[in-house]
């Protein structure tokens, strides 16, 4: 991939070329490679690499590449710190970190729980902002416990919809 970017400096090709590699359908997959052979004949390159080394529907759920290298590099930045220090050490702070943070999310989301929310406020945030998106459908939960809805779909925007946000007593 890096010899295609190397060789085309396009960021809207390059951009394609990601989204094409993320594809997890394989008749989408074929649709866009073909799309992007049609526009640059130089795309024919990236037939000569084989799927399985930079597509994600080929891949056979081991993830290649960029996908998998950004976790490494992550976690290589959190540890950098720890470099010359022995292993135990390591996995004891890790241990000690996490302990820490879990207790303080417990503490948050038990409050919240106990408020009654099934979900926390960013989600209640996102929800909201998509229902607001949303306008041509509209959603009725008919049972909280077991998350059985009705969603009725309209042809004009912003019919029958009542409006306001999703709250929870």
């Amino acid at each position: 991939m890096s010899n295609y970017y190397g060789q085309y400096r396009s960021t809207t090709e390059q951009r394609q070329v990601k989204n094409i590699g993320y594809e997890i359908s394989k008749d989408c997959f074929h649709e866009m490679l073909a799309g992007l052979c049609s526009v640059n004949e130089g795309a024919d390159c990236l037939c000569n690499i084989p799927f399985e080394q930079w597509t994600q529907v080929y891949d056979g759920g081991l993830r290649y590449g960029h996908m998998t290298s950004n976790l490494a590099e992550c976690i290589n930045y959190t540890l950098k710190g720890t470099r010359y220090l022995p292993i135990t050490s390591v996995v004891r702070e890790t241990y000690f970190r996490l302990a820490t943070l879990f207790s303080k999310r417990a503490a948050s989301y038990k409050g919240q729980m106990q408020g009654g929310h099934v979900w926390c406020a960013k989600i209640l945030q996102e929800i909201n902002n998509v229902k607001a998106q949303a306008n041509t459908m509209h959603t009725v939960c008919h049972d909280c416990d077991n998350l059985w809805f009705r969603v009725t779909e309209f042809d004009r925007p912003n019919q029958g919809i009542i409006g306001g946000n999703i709250v929870y007593a």
